[in-house]
């Protein structure tokens, strides 16, 4: 006759399952390289990621640092807006269809830089998710003494 386990209630408890073979327990054989399949692939696309918007974010920020630059060498007068233009097309990255426009607003210069087809970062994923990534526009009022600009072409 099978006995069942009571609690102090006279309540029956359900049996056991069977204890497992012991040479399963200290088996941990595989666990790494099971979790090496499963974890490395989702870190190197979280660091794809982060390295790719990095590198946009330095691509936009070089741009906006250039349209600056332009902006004030128009505004101050140093250079006309075709010298800036020339100045500006020279310090752009030699791949990609660069655009380049300054205008005069009455008191202020506006200088445009954009591409065509921008792929900033390694993949170009950011610019899959936002297409005018790389574009950068600066308003600078002009001096005082400054000269009238001449229209770039």
């Amino acid at each position: 006759m099978k006995f069942l386990p009571t609690t102090h209630q006279g309540v029956h408890l359900p049996p056991s399952p069977p204890a497992a073979p012991a040479r399963f327990l200290g088996d941990t054989r595989g666990y790494l390289s099971i979790e090496q399949v499963a974890w490395l692939p989702l870190g190197l696309c979280a660091v794809l990621a982060m390295t790719d918007a990095s590198l946009a974010y330095v691509q936009q920020a070089r741009l906006w640092e250039l349209a600056r630059d332009t902006a004030h060498q128009v505004a101050t007068g140093r250079m006309s807006a075709t010298e800036s233009m020339r100045h500006a097309k020279a310090a752009l990255p030699s791949h990609g269809h660069w655009h380049v426009s300054i205008q005069c607003l009455g008191t202020d210069v506006l200088v445009r830089i954009s591409s065509e087809d921008p792929r900033p970062g390694l993949t170009g994923l950011i610019a899959a998710l936002d297409p005018d990534t790389l574009a950068a526009e600066f308003r600078m009022r002009l001096t005082s003494a400054t000269p009238p600009i001449s229209k770039a072409p």
